[in-house]
């Protein structure tokens, strides 16, 4: 198989994931005091340019001065992943209702992309069988049904610790296909003389 044709496989097994994940776990409603109230108000004050602050007060900033009023800022939460959320705020128009649904949209293609990833990495290491398995990890999770349902920041760090992961697992493998030092050859013989046969102690052939 072609590497095109890989991908479209890849990018059609993601899909047909998500297409599934959907239908099994329709949108549940975030509880009214839902982490996501605060940081889509954060990223929209974010994309009206007013910095990282919250209109929720949380009772536990309340011994703090800046907590008597709202908007405040946002010390409780990080700041990645109101970051993130720019993107559906600034498409909905300033309307809260359509920027939650835009965010279950993009927790949908960040479940695709964790998707792709993974089978990516399987077929790497020829372990194609693995995929299967895989996939239905992510389908019948309940905790993914329930972070990626609420739009919880879960999603998007879980496709990031995916990403490190693989990147250091692959590691080794970058470091074994990397050219052979130069040291040995001809024009280099001061360690192993004119041959490649006649280096056994120099380390590098």
């Amino acid at each position: 198989m072609t590497g095109g044709r890989r991908a479209a496989a890849i990018a059609t097994a993601a899909v047909v994931v998500v297409a599934a994940w959907t239908a099994l776990h329709p949108a549940p409603p975030s509880p009214a005091g839902s982490d996501l109230y605060t940081h889509l108000a954060t990223a929209r004050h974010l994309v009206r340019g007013e910095g990282f602050l919250n209109d929720v007060v949380y009772p536990l900033s309340l011994s703090f001065p800046f907590a008597d009023h709202a908007p405040q800022p946002l010390i409780h939460r990080p700041p990645g992943y109101p970051l993130l959320l720019t993107l559906p705020v600034a498409l909905s128009g300033d309307d809260p209702r359509r920027a939650e649904d835009l965010t279950r949209l993009l927790h949908a293609a960040l479940l695709g992309l964790t998707v792709a990833v993974g089978l990516t990495a399987l077929q790497r290491r020829g372990r194609l069988d693995a995929a299967l398995p895989w996939c239905a990890t992510l389908l019948f999770s309940p905790l993914l049904a329930m972070t990626a349902g609420w739009s919880q920041v879960e999603t998007p760090v879980a496709l990031l610790l995916l990403l490190l992961w693989v990147r250091r697992r692959e590691a080794p493998r970058r470091r074994a296909r990397r050219p052979r030092s130069t040291a040995c050859s001809p024009r280099r013989s001061r360690c192993c003389g004119p041959t490649w046969s006649g280096c056994p102690g120099c380390g590098c052939c």
